[in-house]
């Protein structure tokens, strides 16, 4: 993987709903506060340093630049949908803390979208926190902690949330079960490799069964569009726009 396709790519993290909480307001609203990013916290993506992949940590200083930009960020649900609040609107607040991100909104329990999230929230069905980001500054480190451009040990110095999104999902608690996240590695073994090599590398990676046939759709797609003996690069962004992912 070339990682220098990382810088500026969207990308997504998600982690267990551990602290957060919804309090009921007088009115109309609940409000919920929750973290969905945490510092210092090591977690593998690909499948960790011992299966080609690497461990990534987020850096305490990584959305300093970003929150005082004033970014535009939504909280959705699973990524999609309509927003249940915004930053542009005043309804979405984010800021850091020692612990990581933060996030607080007033949600509208009018509305039939907070409705529908309070209810699985409370059911369990949905459980997990993420984030959609496109990273700015990275750091790679190897086993010793030396600096090292080929280290299995990222850690992201600073992230853009402008754009980005902040979610509550039902997603696996490990980031690399994300489809999305899976599928720009396998893309780029269609790009160098060929397609059967790809499918390969996808059997190694935890999808379920209907994420495993939309991937291979998907790389069914993107490899009648490239030329095996040319061995084309991708970017990350062309990948994903050429596989409508």
């Amino acid at each position: 993987m070339d990682r220098s396709k990382l810088v500026d790519a969207p990308e997504r993290r998600a982690l267990p709903m551990e602290e957060f909480e919804f309090r009921a307001n007088a009115g109309s609203t609940v409000h919920f506060s929750g973290y969905a990013s945490v510092f210092n916290k090591g977690y593998d993506l690909y499948g960790g340093p011992s299966k080609g992949g690497f461990e990534e940590r987020v850096d305490p200083g990584a959305f300093n630049v970003t929150l005082k930009s004033n970014p535009s960020v939504h909280m959705l649900v699973n990524h999609d949908g309509l927003p249940l609040a915004a930053t542009r609107s005043g309804t979405l607040h984010l800021n850091t803390d020692s612990h990581g991100l933060l996030v607080n909104t007033d949600l509208d329990t009018r509305d039939p979208d907070v409705q529908r999230v309070l209810t699985k929230v409370e059911r369990g069905d949905l459980s997990e926190m993420s984030f959609g980001f496109k990273t700015k500054a990275d750091v790679w480190r190897n086993a010793k902690g030396e600096l090292d451009d080929m280290g299995h040990y990222r850690t992201l110095i600073e992230v853009s949330l402008h754009g980005g999104d902040v979610s509550i999902v039902n997603y696996g608690a490990n980031p690399n079960t994300s489809l999305e996240i899976n599928m720009l590695r396998a893309l780029e073994y269609v790009a160098g490799l060929g397609e059967d090599e790809a499918l390969e590398e996808l059997r190694g990676l935890d999808l379920t069964p209907d994420q495993r046939a939309l991937a291979k759709v998907r790389l069914a797609k993107l490899a009648q569009r490239i030329d095996p003996p040319k061995k084309k690069t991708l970017s990350l962004a062309e990948a994903k726009r050429l596989s409508a992912i």
